[in-house]
């Protein structure tokens, strides 16, 4: 089996992403054991922001770990066993670039594995018989109520959105970890659940 994660990082330096969402997922895979790559999913550095004022994510966040990124069309699916896509508003834009990549990976089998806002990556990807990828699927993300409690400026809530394209979404009370297992789509609903849907993904990965 491979031991290769891909991270995939949002760019837009005025949303930004959610680096607790990034880091402690990420040393949850070396510690295991398993390689990480991370990849842009524009054509930009990867976002900087540190959205949560934490200590560890500034740590983080100067740590050189982004030092070497890759853009999206020099990623070979094949050398990877999973992709992660962490959390942030960053992916509010739709990026048609991205849904094609996780499609791809989608259809080859690649274990998937999203948190927090981090699902609008899969609101628009249709399959090949024009159904929603998340028609049906068991999922989660961040819920309305969480978005209220932020007081974030967002165009709409995530929670309702991937229920009117047909997921069963469910989640936990506000700010608690809980993660959803659907086949090879493992999904997270806030900050906390980054321990969660690491171990989650490497569960899954190695109980194929």
């Amino acid at each position: 089996m491979k031991r290769k994660i891909l991270f995939v990082i949002p760019c837009n330096n005025s949303l930004g992403s959610f680096l607790t969402e990034t880091f402690r997922p990420y040393f949850i895979f070396i510690k295991n054991k398993y390689s990480v790559d991370f990849a842009v999913s524009q054509e930009q550095s990867p976002s900087r922001i540190n959205r949560t004022n934490d200590l560890l994510d500034i740590s983080f966040l100067n740590g050189g770990y982004y030092k070497k990124t890759f853009s999206l069309e020099e990623i070979n699916v094949e050398n990877y066993s999973a992709v992660y896509i962490p959390g942030g508003l960053a992916h509010m834009i739709n990026n048609r670039r991205l849904q094609n990549f996780l499609l791809n990976m989608y259809e080859k089998g690649v274990v998937i594995g999203l948190i927090c806002n981090g699902l609008i990556c899969l609101l628009n990807i249709k399959l090949s018989n024009n159904e929603y990828l998340i028609k049906g699927k068991y999922l989660t993300c961040l819920s309305s109520q969480e978005e209220k409690d932020d007081q974030t400026d967002t165009p709409f809530f995530l929670e309702t959105a991937l229920i009117e394209r047909g997921a069963k979404y469910s989640s936990a009370a506000p700010w608690k970890s809980h993660i959803v297992i659907d086949g090879k789509l493992i999904t997270g609903q806030n900050p906390a659940s980054g321990r969660l849907i690491a171990e989650a993904i490497i569960s899954v990965l190695e109980n194929k």
